[in-house]
């Protein structure tokens, strides 16, 4: 879905939107067919080493994703952003680690949202799928209320 702002190769090379460290598994997608949980992780973590990464099961080392885009959760089709609850309010917030922003909102990313009416659809979904909103996570750069 960001293809328009992210190239696909530069997410793959990175792996932190599908790398998940002990106090971020919150942040695990909902995969509607239940085929991977949250759970997945619970015996991966070695230990209080709270650094340790462990990636999701479907990342592939030389593609990246090994979904295909039917098959990806809502949450992976819109990352580095995420939709949480900050408060009585949801927000659409930017991951503070993705490379390609840096924690910064760009024009390209507002014109992503607001022009292409993305951060409509999203909220739209969010609607219908309340599973997909998570609590909000300090650090995490709020781009859009809805």
């Amino acid at each position: 879905m960001l293809s328009k702002i992210l190239k696909r190769q530069i997410c793959a090379d990175c792996k932190g939107c599908c790398s998940y460290k002990k106090d971020s598994v919150n942040l695990f997608p909902v995969f509607s067919d239940g085929r991977v949980s949250a759970d997945y992780f619970e015996d991966k973590f070695d230990g209080n080493d709270p650094e340790k990464e462990v990636l999701c099961p479907c990342f592939d080392n030389e593609r990246g994703c090994a979904l295909s885009d039917e098959e990806k959760p809502f949450e992976c089709s819109i990352r580095p952003l995420h939709v949480m609850k900050k408060g009585n309010e949801r927000v659409i917030t930017l991951s503070p680690s993705c490379p390609v922003f840096h924690g910064e909102v760009t024009e390209a990313l507002k014109s992503f949202l607001i022009d292409d009416r993305m951060g409509n659809y999203i909220f739209c979904h969010a609607d219908m799928h309340p599973e997909v909103v998570k609590d909000y996570i300090e650090g995490y750069q709020v781009i859009m209320n809805g």
